[in-house]
């Protein structure tokens, strides 16, 4: 077994005489790579990859270039740690066998940043991957593992488990704050990114996901817009979810604890709207839902918008599509094979279905101002 390996770096020191910058890096075992570079001053990192073999931090090709991918030294080529700016601090943790944080660059072809990548000032990240086959990053993409633009963004992931993957993650602009944890086996998440809209305030997004189980997906997560949250956890095996939040004041949250279900939380596609809501529960098997409030047409605004959906039981079927301002729909189906639809377009509509029993088909449609319509089915 290889001896641990300290390394402390003052990063450019030649070129940036006032930077401080500290590197600590720490390997045991076998097969490990780590590349640190930083720019400017006040950066700190700290890289950990012990009690495995085979943890990888870097570029990960046939040749396995390093810091020399198909060029002359680069930032933007090959680098497993890359800090451009002051202030900002990467702790990294591997424990296990075989994991990795990834950067591929098919160069020029793929303009890709880097697997830990931080520009600006005062970001934080803090990774840590405990089991085997754990992944952040993907090959081919246009961001890959993790990548930080701008002033007090704030990342913590945590993979626990093996197989776990978090493809792409991408922070741009200030005072973004993202905690993602899976926990169990084969858990991915194919894409969660935040990005403040210029010329808003307040600054700042939240997202927050929690995956726990085995084979769980999430195949969006994506957030754009001032003062958003941004909420999903499912517990269970085998479940899907889809959150894409933009504009002003949205909230969304999607819940699901069983097997099998799928929930897609829509808001605001092609609108500018604000104080916009959405939420997702699902307790059982085999649920689906799925919430949208603006789609592709811009002539209507969407302001003022609730969604509910609470399911429970065995491959229930919900589904709300709102188009406008100061709407409100809720659902709610307890038992088995349950259906219920809701589709509002125009102003001030109110829509609600509550299904308790088995085999219930409901469908409200409203198009106009001022109407409500109300199903109750026992």
């Amino acid at each position: 077994m290889k001896k641990p390996i300290f390394l402390f770096a003052m990063a450019f020191a030649t070129s940036f005489a006032m930077a401080q910058n500290a590197a600590i890096v720490t390997q045991t075992g076998n097969n490990h790579k780590a590349d640190v570079t930083q720019i400017n001053g006040s950066n700190n990192a700290t890289v950990t990859q012990n009690g495995g073999d085979a943890n990888r931090l870097g570029a990960v090709t046939s040749t396995d270039p390093g810091i020399y991918a198909n060029g002359p030294e680069d930032i933007t080529l090959g680098k497993g740690l890359v800090q451009d700016g002051n202030g900002n601090n990467a702790t990294i943790t591997q424990s296990g066998n075989s994991n990795v944080i990834q950067q591929y660059r098919n160069y020029p072809t793929i303009q890709v940043h880097n697997s830990v990548y931080q520009k600006g000032n005062n970001n934080e990240i803090s990774m840590d991957q405990l089991g085997d086959n754990n992944v952040i990053g993907q090959a081919n993409h246009e961001y890959n593992g993790l990548d930080q633009k701008g002033n007090g963004n704030l990342a913590n992931i945590l993979q626990q488990g093996d197989a776990n993957k978090l493809s792409v993650f991408y922070q741009l602009y200030d005072g973004n704050t993202a905690k993602i944890d899976q926990i169990g086996n084969g858990n991915r998440i194919d894409g969660a990114s935040q990005m403040k809209q210029d010329n808003v305030s307040p600054l700042n997004n939240v997202l927050n996901i929690l995956q726990q189980g085995n084979s769980n997906i999430i195949t969006k997560a994506n957030e754009q817009g001032d003062n958003i949250t941004g909420d999903i956890k499912q517990y269970g095996n085998s479940n899907t979810a889809s959150m894409q939040l933009t504009h002003s004041y949205a909230f969304g949250d999607i819940d699901q604890i069983g097997n099998s279900n799928t929930a897609t939380l829509t808001i605001n596609q092609s609108y500018v709207g604000d104080n916009n809501s959405g939420s997702i529960y699902q307790e059982g098997d085999f649920n689906k839902a799925t919430e949208m409030i603006g789609q592709s047409n811009n002539a209507i605004t969407s302001t003022d918008n609730d969604m509910d959906i609470s399911q429970y039981g065995t491959s229930n079927d919900a589904d709300i599509l709102i188009e406008g301002s100061l709407n409100n729909a809720e659902i709610m189906q307890d038992g088995i094979g349950n259906i219920a639809d809701i589709i509002q377009k125009g102003n001030s509509n109110s829509g609600s279905v509550s299904s308790t029993g088995n085999g219930h088909m409901a469908t409200i449609l409203q198009t106009g101002n001022s109407n409500l319509a109300t199903v109750i089915q026992h």
